[in-house]
């Protein structure tokens, strides 16, 4: 339990990161009022988390994987609005 909670903890970390370098990179590769970044974000965000409980549910796919991936970097990788 307690490795699983670390692991959620450095993947939200590494969805945090990844969040604001995308958000980053797009909005300076493409300015304008629209925010693009934040569209492709929610976009690939939710994409991952279908794809990650589709696994989980359809195919087997190892039972820690789903909070940390799905809970961890997804959480941290979407913003809420």
């Amino acid at each position: 339990m307690i490795v699983t909670l670390l692991a959620v903890g450095a993947a939200a970390a590494v969805g945090a990161v990844a969040r604001y370098t995308l958000d980053q990179y797009v909005q300076y590769r493409s300015p304008g009022l629209f925010p693009r970044g934040t569209w492709l974000i929610n976009i690939t965000g939710s994409f991952v988390l279908g794809l990650l409980m589709g696994l989980g549910a359809r195919h087997g796919l190892p039972e820690q994987v789903v909070p940390i991936a799905g809970v961890g970097f997804c959480g941290a990788y979407m913003p809420r609005q």
